[in-house]
């Protein structure tokens, strides 16, 4: 041996189990670093680049500009680069194949560097135009404009000047978007080559120079130049500079948690690793000391242990973490979209850092313990007994509950107050992570889940005056039935306005919960709350059956024909935080009766509530019996936003004063229908002055988001479980180890194999079941004070599960019994004799 540090690696080879225990709990939690990092990141830059996709690559828009506003901001120097976009006008169509429907296009004008750089809208037909005659129009228009012409050339009026004049473009292109103009309009582009100065309807959207004090700055650039702004909020927000600085920090908040934890869990498990190592070999530090090794060369061999430790583990972390995750990705398709996966260096560093950092960092009061060890009493082996007093009571309950076995083990587990709170520490650790992170994610993905559901209804359509006008008849329904791809088709009418709840009826804890311009839509008059964001239904038979059939429901649709109605009463709107909540608003039960308004011409024309008031006044309703109540409209999955009411399509008709249905929805024969039928759809819908819409499509994305969020999350929980075992098993196992002495003991007063065994998986099983008490309590707290704090959907939406707990207890105390069986083999074929000469 040339020196004393060789004394380290020869350690570490002699004890190889517990080295690689030790360095497979540092690699994890160092995948772990490096895992979430790389999410972050890789969510970060994806969702910088989609947000850029969607709605365009720039940071900051000056808008209601004139032209020489536009050409000032062009030359501007706080500002990078930007584009000029003309709102041009809106074009009737004189087309008489095409303007059966007085369809329409909104007609923007974009710049160079608006197709280039800043917009790039998304091509799936043709070309982008060359010139101010030609056009790309919204994909759904190509559809209608291919099912009905041939022709390219389109003719409209518009209006300039108060004056209307004849355009004629030429179309050269479709494009994907998600801008939804009402009725029979669609967008459409063109290019802007003539800068004429039409009044204050350009628009600067530029990205600035700066990459600090965004807002400041631009803001100081409309004030020199006295412009109206816009900002890109989300895009902003990516950048931590977003209007609301909790925002901005609001995803690093919740990464630097997650490794916070991540971190604890880390040094505890190493901690207990070396403190324990330092417990068995206080004769070799004693012996090293009294040969002359310093305080500060035993200090450094302990920590020349963690470093050599962290040097194997760091790598195979950071690589661990990465490939993990690429394989992961590689697994699950479609996260493309969303992550921008790469080698990030600052990723790499974190990793690197903080494995070093906490493995050190876990080590430091070992190898201060280690250090201040007196060469004497270490070679005696007293130096680490502490003495306590006797106490006669103790371990009654386990006595009661696991006999004589249970009260010596409970005895021996607390004799050394130091090592049991510890131990017990570092099992509570365990279980707060398991259950803490199982709430978070389903937290999250509930809260998804509440935007992402699943609708019987693949595609719909819509009519222009919804509710209001005859405008989907039989005939058109008859079409859709017999079309080959749809199996199932649903007939109905929605309605938003206004509804009637009883005073008595009104729940008055949720409403009063409600932001006061929700609130300011229920208001109160005489003995009745005339609800104005009230969701009123009228179903087919077919709709009925589904909802019927979905719910369980005990009524026929005679039986909504005749005066029954079906109470939608879960209602998701926002609370005065802003958050979304989920309840009750009305307090209707079933065999209730439920007055619905008559909507009058004058309210359906002018929206003003007095014209509900004078109905009440008049008694101008209709009275109904609730004879069914569910959560939710089950057709498009969608919550109201205060209650809703469900009746025959009759019945709506007397209340609305209008036949036919405003919405008709159908459900495929199979995924590939979806494709194939979309654009005969779309001109179908278009010859019966309705729009479609392709649900399926936007489903099946979110059924996919879903399931990558699923799967990325329970591989979270799968890594923060296997750190928590491998705490657990060290731990136990360990602890039980560095009792020799006190087993031998038993063995040599005369304890039988039955009882010392029994004895060895009590001890190990009793620490389970305190810490599963502990943490239980203490995950109850810290879910209750943290995650429903940060929860978007508060409390009335969002259930905790109590299954974390149950399989977090029952995992603990299973964990702790399997860690005490691991050292008992060894355990009992220890002889007595050597048993008793190991000082503690």
């Amino acid at each position: 041996m040339k020196d004393y540090t060789a004394i380290t690696t020869k350690y570490l080879r002699q004890h190889r189990k517990r080295t690689i225990l030790t360095i497979c709990g540092i690699v994890v939690a160092i995948t772990m670093f490096t895992a979430v990092a790389l999410i972050y990141y890789s969510i970060l830059n994806g969702t910088i680049e989609r947000i850029k996709k969607d709605s365009g690559d720039f940071e900051v828009g000056f808008v209601n500009l004139s032209k020489s506003k536009a050409e000032l901001l062009k030359l501007n120097a706080e500002i990078e680069y930007g584009c000029v976009v003309n709102k041009l006008e809106v074009l009737q169509i004189m087309d008489e194949i095409l303007a059966d429907k007085e369809r329409s296009l909104a007609i923007k004008a974009y710049d160079q560097d608006a197709f280039t750089k800043v917009f790039k809208p998304q091509l799936v037909q043709g070309r982008l135009p060359q010139n101010s005659k030609e056009l790309i129009v919204d994909i759904r228009f190509w559809h209608i404009l291919k099912g009905k012409t041939q022709s390219q050339t389109i003719t409209g009026k518009a209006e300039q000047d108060g004056v209307e004049i004849e355009r004629v473009y030429n179309i050269v292109g479709a494009y994907t978007t998600r801008e939804i103009i009402s009725g029979m309009t669609y967008p459409a582009i063109t290019y802007l080559d003539d800068y004429a100065d039409q009044g204050n309807q350009y628009s600067y959207f530029a990205t600035l120079k700066d990459k600090k004090h965004k807002i400041d700055i631009a803001e100081q650039v409309a004030r020199d130049t006295g412009t109206e702004i816009i900002f890109n909020k989300e895009l902003l927000y990516m950048y931590r500079q977003g209007p609301d600085k909790d925002r901005n920090d609001a995803l690093e908040v919740m990464i630097i948690t997650i490794i916070s934890i991540i971190i604890l869990a880390t040094i505890v498990v190493i901690y207990n690793a070396f403190n324990t190592s330092i417990i068995e070999r206080i004769k070799h530090f004693g012996i090293l000391r009294a040969i002359g090794a310093t305080k500060g060369q035993i200090r450094n061999l302990v920590l020349r242990e963690a470093l050599i430790m962290s040097l194997i583990a760091v790598p195979i972390g950071v690589l661990g973490g990465h490939i993990g995750l690429y394989v992961t990705f590689k697994i699950i398709k479609g996260f493309s979209e969303w992550f921008k996966l790469g080698i990030y260096p600052q990723v790499i560093g974190i990793g690197t850092l903080l494995g070093i950092g906490t493995v050190l960092l876990a080590v430091l009061i070992p190898a201060i313990s280690a250090s201040r060890i007196a060469p004497i009493e270490a070679i005696r082996g007293n130096s680490m007994i502490k003495r306590e007093k006797v106490k006669k009571r103790r371990g009654i309950l386990a006595k009661l509950l696991f006999s004589f076995e249970g009260q010596v083990a409970y005895r021996n587990m607390r004799r050394n107050g130091k090592r049991f709170w510890l131990t017990t520490f570092s099992l509570v650790i365990s279980l707060v992570i398991f259950i803490f992170f199982n709430n978070f994610i389903d937290m999250t993905l509930k809260s998804l889940g509440m935007v992402y559901e699943n609708a019987e209804i693949e595609g719909c359509f819509q009519a222009e005056g919804r509710g209001r006008t005859e405008t989907l008849g039989i005939d058109f329904i008859n079409e859709l039935q017999v079309l080959k791809g749809v199996s199932k088709v649903y007939a109905f009418n929605a309605y938003v306005g206004p509804l009637l709840i009883d005073k008595d009826k009104l729940n008055t804890a949720y409403y009063n919960d409600f932001l006061d311009k929700l609130k300011s839509k229920t208001v109160p008059y005489k003995d009745m709350y005339i609800c104005e964001m009230g969701q009123l239904m009228g179903y087919d038979e077919n709709a009925f059956n589904y909802t019927r059939q979905k719910n369980n429901l005990s009524m026929t649709y005679s039986d909504l024909e005749n005066n029954n109605v079906i109470l939608i009463n879960k209602s998701e709107s926002y609370n005065t935080e802003g958050k979304t909540i989920l309840g009750n608003l009305t307090k209707y039960k079933i065999g209730d009766e439920i007055k619905i308004p008559i909507i009058s011409k004058a309210y359906l024309e002018t929206g003003e509530v007095k014209h509900i008031q004078e109905a009440i006044d008049k008694q101008d309703y209709l009275t109904f019996k609730i004879a069914g109540i569910i959560e939710k409209e089950d057709l498009l999955d969608e919550s109201p936003k205060a209650f809703g009411i469900i009746v025959s399509n009759e019945n709506f008709g007397k209340i609305i004063g209008a036949a036919g249905y405003n919405s008709v929805g159908l459900k495929y024969d199979s995924k590939e229908d979806s494709e194939t039928l979309y654009e005969k759809l779309s001109n179908l819908g278009s010859e019966n002055g309705a729009k479609f819409f392709d649900i399926y499509k936007y489903m099946k994305q979110n059924k996919d988001i879903m399931l990558q969020a699923m799967t990325l999350s329970y591989g979270f929980i799968v890594l923060i479980t296997l750190i928590a075992i491998i705490n657990i098993i060290h731990t136990i196992t360990i602890n039980l180890l560095v009792k020799k002495r006190e087993f031998a003991v038993f063995k040599a007063i005369g304890m039988t194999k039955e009882q010392f065994q029994k004895l060895v998986l009590l001890e190990g099983t009793l620490y389970g079941i305190f810490a599963s008490i502990i943490g239980s309590a203490v995950s109850y707290l810290l879910v209750n004070m943290l995650l429903k704090k940060s929860n978007p959907v508060a409390a009335y939406g969002i259930e905790y599960p109590t299954w974390p707990y149950v399989a977090g207890t029952l995992g603990i105390i299973g964990i702790t019994f399997i860690a005490a069986l691991l050292p008992l083999r060894k355990l009992n074929d220890m002889n007595i004799i050597d048993g008793l000469r190991i000082e503690e």
